[in-house]
């Protein structure tokens, strides 16, 4: 199963060939996988299946709305993100994030 994301257009000119290459994946291929891309900005995760992040020290998950649980590589604590709060990773590493319901969130890289 495909997990479903929206991506909002992007707020800072440096984003801007991540967010279009990331549009032109949704837009020519909807039933494909995401693979690996670099999404910046805001997004929303429409449905259960996880999506596992690259991480890097600094990078901050910002949740708009809803409820995030964020599990890291060799770290078996799920960290659960409710509306209004923030995830940041203090080292490189994989990143799993999951939703039981639509939830709106933003990766700030740095």
């Amino acid at each position: 199963m495909t997990t479903a994301i929206a991506v909002d257009p992007p707020q800072r000119p440096s984003d801007i060939s991540a967010f279009s290459a990331c549009k032109n994946t949704f837009a020519h291929n909807r039933s494909a996988p995401l693979g690996s891309v670099l999404v910046a900005g805001r997004f929303s995760l429409a449905d259960r299946d996880p999506v596992t992040i690259t991480a890097v020290p600094g990078l901050v998950v910002h949740v708009h709305s809803g409820l995030l649980w964020v599990t890291g590589a060799a770290d078996n604590r799920r960290h659960r993100v409710r509306t209004g709060e923030r995830f940041i990773a203090y080292d490189e590493r994989l990143l799993t994030v999951s939703t039981r319901e639509r939830t709106e969130l933003q990766l700030v890289w740095p």
